[in-house]
């Protein structure tokens, strides 16, 4: 199953960075552990496995834990799938959301308890970091809705994912503190060099497809383009844009209309910001959608 992770980990073109080269031997050596694939999550995939799966025997193990069945029927009631009546069952949800959509909110959902530590001085890092992941997971729901044959269960799932390379950057960093470490700017200098490269090994060895794979790689990668289609990965990439306009870090982007991806989307829009439009139209859905992840 890892076979792919080693060709990674032993690419070239790192050779020359000794802390990347560090990270990387103390995630083969399992001295930093990367994150499984949470169990709940496994059971429903292979539930789905079955091209004759059973709607009730899906609905009775998110129903076997109470808190994914709370957070499955939020989802369907939300802005992203609400109807003219409400569910109220999981066995309703699973039929309104369909097999990809509740693959990717179970996984959503257990999403959270990666975003854990018993480390006091790396609480609010994972704190912050789980913020930050919930808006850019918000943000690309409402895009990919507005955007022709695109799942915004997938991209919110996409949204999440993308910084999922941050969580063994922040178990290198719990063994590496001093007195005198400025916890927060070390933290954000590691992953903007090394999240990448780290979450696109945690995804292949979590066996997602190639392009739930390219967000975690091309994490920050503004310049991307690929192609005149639009995917899953141009929409995070204006979603985290987006997001870093939001709190004030205009000056670490490039401007919105140089990017490839602002212009594969069928909104171009813009406020007197240079941020979407849209956005601000759809500000309180945004809201309500990172309240339900918080």
């Amino acid at each position: 199953m890892f076979s792919t992770n080693r060709q990674i980990l032993d690419n070239p073109e790192d050779q020359n960075d000794e802390l990347l080269e560090e990270i990387k031997k103390a995630i083969k050596e399992d001295k930093i552990k990367l994150p499984a694939m949470p169990d709940i999550a496994m059971k429903i995939r292979d539930a789905f496995k079955d091209e004759q799966y059973d709607i009730m025997q899906i609905a009775r193990v998110i129903q076997a834990e109470t808190g994914l069945a709370a957070y499955v029927l939020k989802i369907a009631n939300s802005p992203l799938h609400r109807g003219p009546l409400p569910i109220k069952t999981a066995k309703h949800a699973v039929c309104r959301l369909g097999q990809h959509s509740v693959q990717s909110i179970v996984l959503t959902y257990t999403m959270r308890s990666l975003f854990e530590t018993s480390s006091s001085e790396l609480k609010s890092v994972l704190l912050h970091q789980w913020q930050r992941s919930t808006s850019i997971a918000a943000i690309s729901a409402i895009l990919a809705e507005r955007c022709d044959d695109f799942d915004p269960d997938q991209a919110l799932l996409a949204g999440l994912l993308q910084d999922i390379g941050c969580l063994p950057l922040i178990d290198w960093l719990k063994g590496h503190l001093f007195h005198d470490t400025d916890i927060e700017a070390e933290f954000k200098s590691l992953s903007s060099s090394y999240a990448a490269q780290i979450g696109e090994l945690i995804l292949r060895s979590w066996q997602f497809s190639g392009d739930i794979v390219e967000v975690a790689k091309s994490r920050e990668n503004w310049r991307r383009d690929s192609g005149k289609d639009v995917d899953v990965t141009d929409i995070v990439t204006i979603a985290r844009h987006h997001y870093y306009m939001s709190i004030g870090e205009k000056d670490r982007l490039p401007s919105i209309t140089d990017i490839p991806a602002f212009h594969k989307l069928p909104f171009k829009e813009l406020t007197t910001d240079q941020s979407l439009e849209i956005l601000e139209v759809y500000k309180e859905d945004i809201e309500e959608i990172r309240k339900m992840l918080a």
